[in-house]
């Protein structure tokens, strides 16, 4: 079973330096020049690690981050879609800012016309965590999104509330959890996706 799991935010994307909402993998949003410099600098300082698995959302900025930061090293890498960002529907494209103060006020089970609440993200990450430490590599490093990771780094120490599900993440920045970190993140997912009390 994986026994550390390094966990990076993607680098600086399009979508991010032009402030909208992406939550569709299919459109094809990838690096700014400086996103590509930090996914160089992600790389040189996981460079030590003998990484088994590398395994990314399926966003074109998480699988480019990855491969930029991996540099030519030749490690497996799959994609688990559990760890993609939230889908915006028909927001898709809309100003970020807007959409987020809507999402950090909105009823757990809101989500945009055809697109994704807040609970149904908490599941389904969730179940990535359980995939992951199921694995049997024993090094795995997870490129994914700001929102999902930092639901993974705050319930891995605390249970969940809303203010720690938002909680900015730096792109690119690593993150190492130990198996039991990480299996207890997927417990405190699972309680908060069952038993979250209504907001707004």
């Amino acid at each position: 079973m994986a026994e550390r799991v390094i966990f990076s935010r993607h680098a600086e994307a399009e979508s991010n330096a032009a402030n909208v909402l992406n939550g569709d993998p299919t459109r094809a949003v990838g690096l700014t020049d400086r996103g590509r410099d930090q996914a160089r600098s992600l790389g040189e300082r996981i460079g030590s690690e003998e990484l088994d698995l590398v395994i990314t959302s399926e966003f074109p900025r998480a699988l480019e981050t990855a491969t930029v930061a991996l540099d030519g090293r030749q490690i497996p890498m799959i994609v688990l879609p559990g760890l993609n960002d939230p889908r915006g529907g028909e927001w898709e494209g809309m100003d970020l800012d807007t959409y987020l103060a809507w999402a950090e006020t909105a009823h757990a089970d809101a989500a945009p016309p055809g697109g994704e609440s807040l609970r149904q993200v908490i599941s389904r990450l969730a179940a990535a965590l359980r995939a992951i430490v199921a694995r049997p590599e024993s090094t795995v490093l997870v490129v994914g999104h700001g929102l999902p990771i930092s639901g993974v780094l705050a319930a891995a120490t605390a249970d969940l509330d809303d203010r720690t599900v938002y909680a900015p993440v730096p792109n690119a920045e690593p993150y190492v959890l130990i198996r039991s970190e990480v299996e207890r993140a997927a417990e405190r997912l699972e309680r908060a996706a069952t038993r979250r009390p209504a907001r707004g």
